[in-house]
């Protein structure tokens, strides 16, 4: 009994919360990319959840407000929804359960963000890495079994599969994008464990990381069909890479 009792007083469980926040937060997004008929809203919008970060960290981890910090924040928030300005003018949605779904997974990452800080505070990274992963999948393996009643990967109708990939194999072979899609993930939740762990208020690298935006436009010309950048990309893309710069060189 003792032996039990100090393996649960050793156990983080910031880490662990923070897992399942993530899980969590990643099943509510991809319910509202699901609901919502462009997907490129959704995903834009989640990113503002750093300004929800910022605020809670100033409270939980004593921090004062640095205005410089504040408008560098708003100043990316600013360049990612300038990117959307095109799909919001034609957005039109019978079913507005993809906002509050939206908002959700906005504070979940928030929540997320602020446990993985309280975690890295007292663990390794590499320690916090594979407590957060293990709850992530947890969770999200238990709610797909309340709803489908199977552990198992499931195939779309050949009807609603799409063939979007200029990378033939890629198209032909699906578990092989879904696994450099997991690996991109756990290196991702490595870097970002790391300078979270590094610095004071974890919206700070969430912030940087917005940036990914950027990365993501270049590599979907390269792999996807049909793509381009719009004016507002790249107006969005030049606003996030400066307020980027900005907080970089701020101390």
């Amino acid at each position: 009994l003792n032996y039990v009792k100090n393996i649960f007083s050793a156990f983080e469980w910031n880490a662990f919360i923070a897992g399942i926040l993530f899980g969590l937060m990643t099943i509510c997004f991809n319910e509202a990319i699901n609901l919502s008929n462009n997907p490129g809203i959704p995903s834009s919008l989640v990113r503002s959840n750093v300004l929800v970060t910022y605020v809670i960290s100033l409270f939980v981890f004593g921090l004062k407000f640095s205005w410089t910090k504040f408008i560098t924040i708003m100043t990316i928030i600013a360049g990612c929804l300038i990117t959307i300005i095109p799909n919001m003018k034609d957005f039109a949605s019978s079913n507005n359960k993809w906002i509050s779904m939206t908002i959700l997974a906005g504070l979940l990452s928030s929540g997320n963000d602020v446990f993985s800080k309280l975690s890295l505070n007292k663990i390794p990274t590499d320690q916090y890495l594979v407590v957060q992963m293990l709850a992530a999948v947890l969770t999200t393996l238990g709610i797909q079994y309340v709803r489908t009643k199977t552990f198992t990967l499931q195939k779309l109708k050949k009807t609603k599969q799409k063939m979007e990939s200029k990378i033939h194999i890629l198209n032909k072979y699906p578990p092989l994008l879904m696994g450099v899609a997991v690996a991109s993930v756990i290196i991702f939740r490595q870097f970002l464990g790391i300078a979270v762990k590094n610095s004071d208020n974890p919206s700070y690298p969430r912030a940087l990381f917005n940036s990914q935006f950027f990365v993501s436009l270049l590599l979907s010309l390269l792999i996807q069909k049909n793509s381009s950048i719009t004016k507002y990309q790249g107006v969005g893309s030049t606003v996030i890479l400066g307020g980027v710069v900005a907080m970089a060189l701020q101390k």
